[in-house]
């Protein structure tokens, strides 16, 4: 059952909806939750790593850009087999918020 609230303001619309998920469904959303945080501040300290290397003179690139990481993290996954638990686009969205 969900329950739905629509507001309409001058300038803004809202939905709010409330969720009731099953134990099955807690574990996955906490889990997911966990595996992005974890794959965020993997992403920053591969970005810290990478502009010490431009500083050093030992890289082109400043920074490395999503498809760089997306594939990076594909790699890194295959030795890490935990980071399957989740769908991969939870792990996409961390990347691009990074």
């Amino acid at each position: 059952m969900a329950k739905i609230i629509i507001d309409n303001d001058k300038y803004f619309k809202r939905v709010t909806t409330e969720i009731f998920p099953t134990n099955s469904q807690k574990e996955l959303i906490d889990r997911s939750l966990e595996l992005s945080r974890y794959v965020y501040n993997w992403v920053i300290e591969k970005e810290k790593e990478q502009y010490e290397l431009f500083k050093l003179g030992k890289s082109d690139l400043k920074f490395l850009d999503k498809y760089k990481l997306s594939k990076l993290l594909t790699e890194y996954k295959k030795s890490n087999q935990w980071l399957y638990d989740v769908p991969s686009a939870t792990l996409r969205g961390a990347i691009e918020r990074a």
